[in-house]
C-alpha cells in the first residue's frame, strides 16, 4: 500500500492569515479519521471542536522545549556520536543522571502530529498558517506550496505511526533519540516533498526547495532524497521503517549507527534500506 492509496486528501485553499480551516483527512486503514486543523499562533491552548464528533480537543503550543545531551549547535553527527546507539538499552534517562550535562533546545513548530488518541478523540494534524504565511514573506503561492508540503509532511508522520496497525513503539529508541529523528523527518520531508512538488509551479517548487535546504539536515535530505528516488520507493522504505519500530533491537541499531556514521547525503537511503530488508527478515521482526 502507498500513500496516494491510503489518504484521501482535501482540496485546501490559503488565502490569508487570518481565514482558519478544518480540514480532514480520511485513512482507509483502520478506518480511522484524522482531522487537520490549520490555526494561528493567538490559538495555542484553545479548544476546538473535531468535525462530525461530539468532542474538542487542545490546539498545543506552536513551540515546545526539547531536553538533549547534546548543545543545540553542535552538528547532527557529533550529536549522532555522543549518543552511543549500541549502548541504548543500558542507558539511564539523561534528567536522572547527576553528573550528565543536559541541554535545553526550543522546537519551533510549522505543524505537528498528534499520534495519541482514543475510542472519543482521534489522531490528530495541527498546521499554523500564520507562521508559514510569515515563513512565505507573505507571497500567496509560496504559502500555499509550503502549507502543501507542512500538511503533507504531518501526514507522513500518520503514514509511518506503527499505533496505526494497532501495535505499541518500542519505548528504547524513540523521538528523542537524533538517529530516529533524522530517519523519521528525512522520510517525512522525502514523502511529502514528492507529492506536493508535483502540484506546484516552477515558481513555487524552487521557493520549496530553497526553504527546504535552509533547514536542519535531517529535513534538508528531503531534498537529495526526491532527486534521486521514485516516491514509490521512498514510501516503501517508510513502511518498513514504520514495522521496525516495534522490535528495535541491537542489530537494527547498529545497522543504523553504520549508515549514518559513514553518511552520503542522499546515498544513505538506500543503504539504510538494503539493511532494513536484512534486519526485518530475523524472527524477532517476524511476528
Amino acid at each position: 500500500m502507498i500513500i496516494n492509496q491510503s489518504l484521501r486528501t482535501a482540496v485546501y485553499e490559503f488565502k490569508d492569515a487570518d481565514t482558519i480551516y478544518q480540514q480532514r483527512i480520511e485513512s482507509q486503514e483502520r478506518d480511522e479519521m484524522i482531522p487537520i486543523f490549520l490555526v494561528e499562533t493567538t490559538q495555542s491552548k484553545t479548544l476546538v471542536t473535531v468535525p462530525e464528533t461530539q468532542c474538542a480537543v487542545l490546539v498545543p503550543k506552536d513551540k515546545t522545549i526539547q531536553t538533549t545531551e547534546t548543545n543545540k549547535e553542535e552538528s547532527f553527527f557529533n550529536r549522532l556520536r555522543l549518543w552511543e546507539l549500541v549502548d541504548l538499552s543500558d542507558r539511564i534517562d539523561a534528567t536522572e543522571t547527576k553528573n550528565r550535562k543536559v541541554y535545553l533546545s526550543v522546537v519551533d513548530f510549522l505543524g505537528v502530529y498528534i499520534s495519541d488518541s482514543d475510542p472519543f478523540v482521534p489522531k490528530r494534524v495541527f498546521i499554523w498558517v500564520d507562521k508559514i504565511n510569515q515563513c512565505a514573506n507573505g507571497d500567496v503561492e509560496n504559502a500555499y506550496a509550503l502549507l502543501l508540503q507542512v500538511i503533507f509532511h504531518e501526514l507522513a508522520h500518520s503514514f509511518m505511526d506503527v499505533t496505526r496497525l494497532g501495535k505499541r513503539h518500542n519505548t528504547l529508541f524513540t523521538y528523542n533519540h537524533p538517529a530516529y529523528r533524522f530517519i523519521e523527518e528525512a522520510l517525512a520531508n522525502g514523502i511529502s516533498l514528492h507529492l506536493s512538488m508535483r502540484c506546484l509551479s516552477a515558481k513555487q517548487q524552487s521557493f520549496l526547495e530553497q526553504f527546504t535546504l535552509s533547514q536542519p539536515v535531517e529535513y534538508s535530505e528531503g531534498i537529495p532524497i526526491i532527486h534521486a528516488y521514485k516516491k514509490y520507493y521512498v514510501e516503501r522504505v517508510g513502511l518498513d521503517w514504520r514495522r521496525s519500530k516495534v522490535h528495535t533491537n541491537k542489530m537494527l541499531l547498529n545497522m543504523i549507527f553504520k549508515v549514518l556514521s559513514n553518511f552520503n547525503s542522499g546515498a544513505w537511503l538506500s543503504a539504510f534500506n538494503r539493511g532494513l530488508q536484512v534486519v526485518i527478515q530475523y524472527p524477532s521482526f517476524a511476528k
